[in-house]
């Protein structure tokens, strides 16, 4: 569990990482298409403001999802241990 936690906290630092050194490039392509006229800026505006809509759509339905997934599974593993702790007691009442 440790090292799967150690292996996304890690993932997330990187990707972090890159997109604070390509979001200034991709900046600066962006506004050279804007003055060279081959981006309609409103069009742009547009779509992303569109596009920053579905991406928070998307977050907050991937974290609901995940945590009712979560949820599930921990009220899985508690039935189970109390299945066990069940059977023990009942093994304790035949001695």
């Amino acid at each position: 569990m440790i090292v799967k936690e150690a292996m996304k906290d890690g993932l997330t630092a990187a990707t972090i990482s890159m997109i604070l050194k390509v979001a200034p490039e991709i900046y600066k392509a962006i506004d050279f298409l804007i003055k060279n006229g081959e981006i309609d800026v409103n069009r742009f505006k547009k779509n992303w403001i569109r596009g920053c809509n579905r991406c928070w759509r998307r977050f907050y339905q991937g974290g609901y999802g995940s945590s009712g997934y979560i949820i599930l599974l921990q009220i899985w593993d508690a039935r189970r241990k109390n299945e066990k702790l069940l059977q023990a007691l009942s093994a304790l009442q035949l001695c």
